[in-house]
């Protein structure tokens, strides 16, 4: 069996920690994968822990794993790439000037990616959605290559229809990983409680968690990223992900399956809902907000 490279970036941070133990999910246990974990110089160090833990636990699935303080060597060969790793918001940034801050370090990454058939890339580092926009600008590989993950709200919209006696297979996210992404339960017509109820818990669920726990979602976030690859690698299933505009020229976010990735996201979801006033007048809001991040990150 052929060896898979898996790239994490941001190793050493609370995401991946939580991730690189459950990498084998992704493909499967009997696959053999190369793991490797990317970070900046000055967290070298924390890697080696991560690595020897990992090594420790002697999974059968790891065949080696790397540590890298630069993207030129942990790219290399890589068959998925999960962008975890990016500058986090600080007291009294504005959301623009953490667009620039991160669109730089997502622009210097891109560089590296090297073109490759069937190659993964996974956005997970905020602002997801326009960090992609910046991997697809200035990479040389498929913008098919490339989805921002919204799969994690998806889950969230799960959770509290199961917690409501409402289980639902399907709640799809569009637009923008942000307090205006539009997120709809399927099966379920109220449309006011649709946009009153259900929608603000989503968006509010991640601002929450860091109330509550004095950090962000990390466990949640991981399985995520995990529960996302696996959809997108057996290509039948509906998940929520971000890919490609190409009219807009914007990561919009719509329910798709991994096998069948159209470039024109944003139609696909007016036209879904256009006979549904409040949700077209919701969708308007989130592209207009993906439109003004993009235009933020002109010049970088």
């Amino acid at each position: 069996m052929n060896i898979k490279t898996v790239v994490v970036t941001g190793g050493a941070g609370n995401i991946a920690y939580s991730l690189v133990f459950r990498i084998s999910e992704i493909y499967g246990k009997e696959q053999k994968i190369h793991l490797k974990l990317v970070d900046i110089d000055s967290n070298l160090e924390k890697l080696r822990g991560v690595q020897m833990e990992l090594e420790d636990c002697f999974f059968p699935w790891l065949e080696k794993i790397s540590c890298y303080g630069n993207c030129k060597e942990g790219f290399k060969d890589a068959d998925i790439v999960l962008l975890v790793g990016a500058k986090p918001r600080g007291p009294g940034m504005e959301r623009k000037d953490l667009l620039k801050d991160n669109g730089k370090i997502f622009k210097e990454q891109a560089g590296f990616l090297e073109p490759k058939e069937d190659l993964k890339v996974l956005v997970v580092g905020n602002p997801c959605n326009t960090n992609a926009l910046m991997i697809k600008r200035y990479s040389k590989i498929s913008s098919k290559s490339v989805m921002a993950m919204t799969m994690l709200d998806e889950l969230r919209g799960r959770t509290h229809l199961r917690k409501k006696g409402l289980e639902s297979s399907k709640v799809k996210v569009y637009g923008n990983h942000s307090p205006t992404m539009v997120v709809v339960p399927h099966g379920i017509d109220d449309i006011e409680s649709i946009t009153n109820t259900f929608m603000p818990v989503v968006q509010k669920r991640g601002a929450e968690i860091i109330n509550a726990r004095g950090a962000s979602s990390a466990a949640s976030a991981a399985n995520a990223i995990i529960n996302h690859m696996i959809h997108w690698l057996e290509g039948n299933t509906y998940f929520s992900a971000a890919t490609y505009d190409r009219n807009d020229d914007i990561f919009f976010s719509t329910y798709i399956r991994g096998n069948d990735i159209d470039s024109i996201p944003v139609k696909r979801a007016f036209d879904e809902y256009k006979d549904i006033p409040e949700i077209v007048n919701k969708l308007k809001i989130t592209k207009e907000e993906l439109l003004k991040e993009r235009n933020e990150i002109e010049g970088l």
